[in-house]
């Protein structure tokens, strides 16, 4: 994932069937990729414990130079932000 050109670590995680279709409907629901929902849970998880994170992770941009994209380089990628029910 690249942030103002910056790559973005990425975290990979074991859920269970049931998390999975869960995760696979809200995102359908809501026209929003999985890591969106899991980033969004997270914010909360920190919050609870005194931590106030926001992400502004945006997505589906692709680089076209190996420093990563410029604002002219770059196709125009979504906001990742999910807004909770």
């Amino acid at each position: 994932m690249i942030r103002k050109g910056v790559i973005m670590p990425r975290l990979l995680i074991t859920v269970t069937d049931e998390m999975d279709a869960e995760l696979r409907r809200i995102a359908a629901e809501r026209s929003a990729p999985i890591a969106a929902l899991v980033r969004e849970a997270l914010e909360e998880w920190l919050a609870q414990r005194g931590k106030q994170i926001k992400s502004d992770v945006v997505w589906g941009r692709r680089p076209t130079s190996e420093q990563g994209p410029s604002s002219e380089e770059h196709e125009p990628g979504q906001q990742a932000a999910v807004a909770a029910n």
